[in-house]
């Protein structure tokens, strides 16, 4: 896949955030909670990842091994549940923009750090100058958002 493919497609994905922020938020208002929304959220999305699996006939022949993995590998599914349910707390009190300028934010130093460290078993990506500018820029933009 070429490069410009994949930035186009990152864009794609981040823009889809923001909608589905909003439509989790309306969901928790005739839920009565965010965690009833993102409850029905994760369910619906389950769905359709199992149905998708099953039409696609994914090759389920390692499946077995994910039960000797270590527990830590775990907590992506429980980050995943912590965030949903976050922004639909901090969505109707802050806004989409800034909340989610803050979620940028908060994504980018953290990204840094494991870039900079090579994480999570991901390839060394030392901070530079420039990669730090552009961090201090998104948070200059996310005062701007909240002053504004």
């Amino acid at each position: 896949m070429p490069y410009w493919f994949l930035l186009l497609i990152a864009v794609a994905i981040g823009a889809i955030l923001p909608f589905q922020a909003g439509l989790n938020t309306q969901l928790a208002r005739v839920a009565g909670h965010p965690v009833w929304s993102a409850l029905f959220s994760f369910a619906t999305g389950t769905v359709v990842l199992l149905l998708y699996a099953l039409l696609a006939r994914l090759p389920t022949g390692q499946l077995g091994a994910l039960k000797s993995v270590p527990w830590y590998l775990w907590l992506g599914g429980i980050l995943g549940t912590v965030y949903v349910a976050t922004v639909l707390l901090i969505v109707p009190r802050l806004g989409l923009a800034l909340s989610f300028g803050l979620i940028i934010g908060g994504q980018i130093l953290v990204s840094l750090v494991i870039d900079h460290y090579g994480l999570l078993g991901l390839p060394v990506q030392p901070v530079s100058p420039g990669r730090l500018l552009g961090a201090i820029l998104l948070i200059v933009g996310v005062a701007l958002i909240r002053r504004f």
